[in-house]
C-alpha cells in the first residue's frame, strides 16, 4: 500500500524527520532523499519548485500526486495508511488541540529553539568554526522558555496533546530527540 511513497528532502531535515516519524507511528518506514524520481533535485531548483512553489521541504510524492507542508502531509499519510484511524477518527476537539499544537511547535520551535540557537550549535558561523556565543546566549531565554512550556504541556496527559501520540509528538520530537548533527547534542547542556 505505501510502495509508492516517498519524501523529497533530505534526512536530517527537521520537517522531514516530523513526516517520517509519524510515518513510523503509522507502521511504514518512509524513504527521502533529494532523488525522489531517480536523478537528484536540487534545493530550490525549477524541478524542487515544480514541486512546492514555495521551495520549501518536505515534499510528498506518491505516484503522480505531490503534497507539500508537514502538517497536510500528516494528515494525508493518516487517511492513506490508517484509513483516517489515527488523527482523523480524534472527536473534534482532540483533533484542533492536536493541530494547534502541532502548529505552535512547527513555528515556535523552529523561531525560538532551532533557529539561532540549535542552528548555531549545529553548523556554527563564528570564527574557527566555532558557535557564535553571543547569539547562543541571546536566545538562551526564548528556548528556556519554549521548553518550560512544554513540560508544563506535558504533566497534562501522556502527550503533548493528549492521551494518545499524534503529528503535534512528531513535531516536539524533531528538537529535542535527534540534534541536527551529533556534535550539537553535547553543546545542548546548559539548556
Amino acid at each position: 500500500m505505501s510502495d509508492s511513497l516517498t519524501l523529497y528532502g533530505p534526512a536530517f531535515s527537521p520537517f522531514v524527520r516530523v513526516v517520517r516519524l509519524f510515518a513510523a507511528e503509522l507502521g511504514t518506514k518512509l524513504p527521502c532523499g533529494m532523488s525522489p524520481y531517480g536523478d537528484k533535485i536540487p534545493s530550490r531548483s525549477d524541478g524542487h519548485l515544480a514541486l512546492n512553489p514555495f521551495g520549501k521541504l518536505p515534499v510528498l510524492i506518491d505516484g503522480d500526486f505531490t503534497v507539500f507542508e508537514t502538517a497536510a502531509i500528516c494528515r494525508y499519510l493518516d487517511q492513506r495508511l490508517a484509513d483516517g484511524k489515527v488523527h482523523a477518527a480524534l472527536p473534534v476537539k482532540q483533533r484542533a488541540l492536536v493541530e494547534q499544537w502541532a502548529g505552535a511547535i512547527c513555528m515556535y520551535g523552529r523561531l525560538n529553539v532551532m533557529d539561532g540557537f540549535l542552528l548555531e550549535l549545529a553548523f556554527p558561523k563564528g570564527e574557527d568554526g566555532r558557535p557564535r556565543m553571543d547569539i547562543v546566549l541571546e536566545n538562551l531565554p526564548a528556548a528556556r522558555a519554549f521548553v518550560a512550556i512544554m513540560e508544563r504541556q506535558l504533566q497534562q496527559g501522556s502527550w503533548i496533546a493528549g492521551d494518545e501520540y499524534s503529528f503535534a509528538d512528531s513535531a516536539l520530537t524533531r528538537i529535542f530527540h535527534e540534534p541536527p548533527c551529533s556534535h550539537a547534542s553535547t553543546r545542548m547542556s546548559f539548556l
